[in-house]
């Protein structure tokens, strides 16, 4: 007989803190050396602050918009690097030269996990986000990295015709009713100059949805083009769009030029402003 039944081991049962802590010092490390290489493509390093682990907010704060596995710095800083390196990517993968923007906008800022990524580039970073704790956060521990202001549900925006260069909202519009998902569209245009760059993130069905009926979808599909679920309130409303709708409902004001889908994460929406 090879295996005893009787005991079960134990030494695996719950991760060693050491191990834990080494893998994800790794995947920081990793996605470190990514977003360092696609900056010096454009001859910019990284600056101190983007890797600076007393920048991140306290558990308590975290969870008023996100898990509370974000309060871990190096999840924190790790996941930003990842976002930003897939933004780069898919920005000089369309055309775009992240190095001559002058303003870049997050739609949706929360703690500027994502913007601060951006440093190096010779351009103003703003950021807005409907929560007004979040905004009094960034002010108070990242004020010289850009400007931050609480922005309204509704639009618009306190900001100029075609004032940015780049906008990016990262698992916003997953959250927003269809009306102001349509509402928002027009507002992120207006604020956009023509030919800038806008990418945003949305749910990918199969992902997302799979819990659901397939008959249940299929008809809700047919009559709506969305699937919406959920608190029908900011972060706790959720909707899903076909990839037809979400083409349709952004070629309004915007060439759609790619729709990348990445494994376990949302799909991101690279569209220029017409």
């Amino acid at each position: 007989m090879l295996f005893k039944t009787k005991s079960k081991a134990t030494t695996n049962t719950v991760p060693k803190p050491a191990v834990e802590a080494s893998a994800l010092e790794s995947e920081l490390n990793y996605w470190e050396q990514c977003l360092s290489a696609s900056f010096g493509d454009d001859g910019l390093e990284l600056a101190p602050e983007q890797r600076d682990r007393t920048l991140v907010p306290s558990l308590e704060d975290i969870q008023t918009i996100q898990s509370k596995s974000k309060a871990n710095p190096l999840v924190f800083l790790s996941s930003g690097m990842q976002a930003s390196v897939y933004y780069l990517e898919e920005l000089k993968r369309a055309g775009f030269a992240p190095s001559k923007f002058s303003r870049v906008l997050e739609f949706g800022v929360g703690f500027a996990r994502i913007l601060r990524q951006f440093q190096p580039l010779d351009a103003e970073l703003h950021g807005c986000d409907v929560t007004p704790g979040v905004i009094e956060w960034c002010k108070g521990n990242l004020g010289g990295l850009g400007q931050f202001l609480v922005s309204d549900f509704d639009p618009p925006l306190p900001y100029p015709d075609g004032h940015f260069d780049f906008i990016f909202a990262n698992s916003v519009f997953t959250h927003l009713q269809h009306e102001q998902t349509l509402a928002w569209i027009t507002e992120l245009r207006r604020v956009v100059r023509k030919g800038g760059a806008v990418i945003t993130t949305h749910y990918d069905i199969n992902e997302h949805l799979r819990g659901f009926a397939a008959s249940e979808l299929h008809r809700v599909w047919a009559e709506k083009g969305y699937f919406e679920w959920g608190d029908r309130s900011v972060r706790e409303n959720n909707i899903c769009y076909s990839p037809e709708l979400l083409s349709q409902i952004w070629s309004e004001h915007f060439e759609v030029l790619e729709r990348r889908q990445y494994p376990l994460e949302q799909t991101h929406l690279v569209c220029r402003a017409l």
